[in-house]
């Protein structure tokens, strides 16, 4: 039977290899890997169900940089509807404090991690804004509970 030994150099090495995978194996963050982040939904299927027409192409929306996705339909009468989708509450609250509060012609529907933002069309003469698509029209076509209706008149 012909054993092959090992001198002292090669176990040396052989007992740094398991030292250092056995460091590697019980650190807890090399085992648990990347975690894990919720994703936003998307956007499109709750354009959709707002009984929106849905360009040609568009099946998934886009991400913005804090990783929330976002889609934008402009209606025949030019009202712009946004959906936002969000992957928790706080990018959903940060997303708030950036848009700033509604005016006569914007509003704000916000349910759980889903923002739609109406921009209404003023009149010729500007009097008064008008919208296609209502916030509470909105509530009801998502069969959400809204947990708050921003703005003047709903």
């Amino acid at each position: 039977m012909n054993v092959k030994r090992h001198g002292p150099a090669t176990l040396s090495i052989i007992g740094s290899v398991l030292a250092i995978a056995g460091v590697i194996l019980a650190e807890p963050s090399a085992q648990a890997g990347p975690a894990i982040r919720p994703v936003a939904a998307n956007p499109v299927p709750i354009l959709r169900s707002l009984g929106v027409t849905i360009p040609e192409g568009m099946a998934v929306g886009n991400y913005d940089v804090d990783g929330s996705r976002y889609a934008s339909v402009v209606t025949p009468r030019m009202e712009l509807v946004n959906v936002h989708t969000f992957a928790d509450a706080t990018a959903q609250q940060a997303d708030a404090a950036r848009r700033g509060p509604d005016d006569d012609c914007d509003k704000t529907v916000t349910g759980h991690l889903v923002t739609v933002h109406l921009s209404g069309v003023f009149a010729a003469d500007g009097s008064e804004c008008t919208f296609d698509l209502s916030a509470s029209t909105v509530t009801s076509r998502l069969g959400l509970s809204i947990t708050g209706i921003v703005g003047a008149a709903a």
